[in-house]
């Protein structure tokens, strides 16, 4: 070979090697390229996803969950006693009545038996929530945290349910998940959270051939759940519901002239079809998903203004919501205590009627209807409201009264009702009825019955007019399927949560009370008569009080009743009862659960550390260090996903690693320049 055809045949080799190079070059800079995009995409759209759902939901990881927790509460103290401990305090305390007096019939009192059941009715009212509350039995006055637990209060938001279900979750008792998205700042994160299909398919997605544990799922709204529940789950999966936690609004509230928030009616607002077209429509509502047997149990918050279900249960708002709240009360009903012992025992509640409200243009025309009934029968009333931060005026007033004016505020529950109770006195509370018109088809028709609109006082909702446009398409509908208009009416479901307390419910409003045509019997208007009467009552049935309402950790064990429980209602009989097990699995679960109810459900949530370092352990749960459950990665729900959690977590950890992407980029650069 010459030196030319050499010279020509090495450009040959060496051009067909730089080609070679360039295509391996072209390929890693393109496959860089790729890795680093698909990642970023990923990670915008997929992976910013689950961390942000894990900022709400900790069950989806230990360490966002320790993360969350521990950033937000940093106190520590745990509630040291049991749920039953405070029931057998409240159980010492029931008096012993005269044999001679008959307590079922107040009338035939004289006034010394009077005031003798008066006296015993304001000590074990006083007693009883004074034992449930833990109160030191010492002279100081100071109040330790733990005991703080007891109070009636939620914390800001009602994190505290929140935390509580978090750690029940991570305990393995159940699972919990938190749909509501609260924690993101703006809504449209929050909506793209409640509408994550990961997200949906953890919480109401079930596996029949699996065993599932009990679950609590918190949702926006009730339209969300039931939602949810048809087209994901089939109506399915068992659950209890929790719902619109609001101090002033609850999932099935809606707006009471004169009485209320103008917030919206609840058949014009909230029955109605959503953006993706889902008609919540409320008959169908009650039928598939209120009356499924999946369903266990709702709970929400304040006034119900449709259905008063019995499986529709409001949750008190209590005494405050703010964390400090309960140290405080209970420092004001410690100084109450100690009143108590210095004032005459004759009447230590002089006042028969405390009226202490802002004045508000829906409170003030109530109060003053009061003030004229009680001036009619030559007595004194008046508002005391004073605008002021400080409440020590007000708790004093109410601590010496026998009955406390609660009007409704934004909503129907108020503060002041649980401050009330807990302070001894009784709350006097309008009963208020909601009325609907309705639509009914024929039987053969097919077509369920309807809600068409709220009626208002006085208005009768059998006839229909011919003016507006909505009357015109209720008529035509009328004709075309042979219906017929009617009305139905619901008592407030929210009043079942004060069942078994002293309190006095106004069948009518607060308004005047006419000269002629009521009733002595009648409980329509708010009157000194009838406050004097209705005393002895109430003194009359003192054994029925179930004070323990008057805590946090009765609603929680009321919530988990249904979860743990084949009967709830044996929960609840009262605190003589013994709970019948429908297994001894069933009654080691539940005992295990309210051994450790007190010291999962505090105040001041604790993170495993902290637990660890004091030496304390929920007893018979699994600790934060156990093994997690076959199959499932440490510290990782098995329910986020599925069979698929190691593949779908190892890809979303594949594409984290842009720096893979970059140093192939980086290093084709480099051959690039090399050459």
């Amino acid at each position: 070979m010459t030196a030319t055809q050499s010279s020509i045949s090495g450009r040959k080799e060496s051009k067909h090697n730089r080609t070679a190079r360039l295509g391996v070059r072209s390929i890693a800079t393109f496959l860089a390229a790729a890795a680093v995009c698909s990642s970023l995409y990923y990670d915008t759209k997929v992976t910013g996803n689950l961390r942000n759902a894990s900022a709400t939901d900790a069950y989806y990881s230990t360490y966002a969950y320790n993360k969350y927790i521990g950033s937000h509460f940093s106190e520590i103290q745990i509630y040291p006693q049991d749920f039953q401990i405070l029931q057998q305090k409240q159980q010492k305390q029931k008096p012993q009545l005269p044999f001679e007096l008959d307590s079922s019939n107040p009338s035939s009192w004289n006034d010394h038996d009077r005031s003798q059941m008066h006296d015993k009715f304001r000590r074990h009212n006083r007693d009883s929530v004074y034992s449930l509350l833990l109160l030191p039995e010492d002279n100081s006055t100071e109040i330790s945290s733990h005991k703080s637990d007891t109070v009636l209060q939620w914390g800001d938001y009602f994190a505290y349910i929140h935390e509580h279900g978090r750690k029940r979750h991570r305990q393995g008792l159940y699972e919990y998940h938190d749909m509501e998205g609260t924690e993101f700042e703006d809504e449209a994160e929050s909506i793209a959270y409640r509408e994550n299909p990961v997200v949906l398919e953890a919480c109401w997605g079930n596996t029949p051939d699996q065993p599932q544990k009990p679950r609590v799922i918190e949702e926006h709204n009730i339209c969300h759940a039931f939602k949810n529940a048809k087209q994901i789950a089939n109506f399915q999966t068992p659950h209890v519901l929790i719902t619109h936690l609001n101090e002033n609004w609850g999932t099935l509230s809606s707006e009471v002239l004169d009485r209320t928030a103008d917030w919206g009616d609840i058949v014009s607002n909230m029955f109605k079809k959503d953006n993706s077209g889902f008609d919540c429509d409320p008959v169908e509502l009650k039928e598939l998903y209120l009356d499924s047997p999946n369903t266990l149990a709702v709970f929400t918050t304040t006034h119900q203004s449709i259905f008063d279900h019995p499986k529709v249960h409001s949750i008190p708002i209590g005494v405050g919501n703010s964390r400090n709240h309960g140290n405080e009360f209970l420092t004001v009903l410690k100084k109450q205590k100690e009143l108590f012992k210095v004032r005459p025992s004759s009447d230590p509640r002089p006042k028969l009627l405390m009226i202490n409200s802002s004045p508000s243009p829906t409170r003030l025309p109530q109060m003053n209807a009061i003030i004229r009934n009680f001036r009619k029968a030559n007595l004194t009333v008046q508002n005391t409201f004073v605008d002021s931060d400080s409440r020590s005026a007000y708790y004093a007033e109410m601590s010496g009264s026998k009955f406390i004016l609660c009007p409704s505020g934004l909503g129907w529950d108020t503060y002041r009702v649980w401050e009330a109770i807990a302070m001894g006195a009784i709350p006097v509370i309008e009963r208020y009825k909601y009325r609907y018109q309705t639509m009914t088809y024929p039987p053969d028709s097919g077509k369920r019955s309807e809600i068409l609109r709220t009626l208002k006082k006085g208005e009768d909702g059998t006839k229909v007019g011919d003016s507006s446009r909505n009357d015109m398409d209720v008529n035509k509908k009328m004709r075309k399927h042979n219906a017929s208009l009617g009305v139905i009416e619901y008592y407030d479901g929210w009043q079942k949560t004060l069942d078994d307390l002293p309190v006095l419910w106004i069948d009518g409003t607060f308004g005047d009370r006419p000269s002629k045509g009521n009733k002595p019997s009648e409980k329509k208007y708010l009157t000194p008569e009838l406050l004097e009467r209705e005393y002895d009552a109430l003194a009359a049935k003192m054994e029925t009080f179930r004070y323990e309402k008057l805590t946090s950790i009765y609603w929680i064990r009321f919530i988990e009743s249904f979860l743990l429980l084949k009967d709830p209602s044996e929960a609840h009989k009262g605190v003589d009862a013994q709970i019948s097990f429908d297994s001894h699995e069933e009654q080691h679960t539940w005992q295990t659960a309210m051994e450790n109810l007190p010291s999962t459900f505090n105040n001041h949530t604790v993170v495993a550390s902290e637990k660890r370092s004091q030496g304390q352990t929920d007893k018979g749960l699994p600790s934060d260090e156990d093994e997690s459950p076959s199959g499932s990665l440490p510290g990782i729900s098995p329910y986020l996903f599925g069979e698929y959690q190691l593949w779908t977590l190892s890809w979303v950890t594949l594409l984290e690693l842009k720096i893979l992407g970059i140093a192939l980029m980086a290093t084709a650069v480099k051959m690039y320049q090399n050459n």
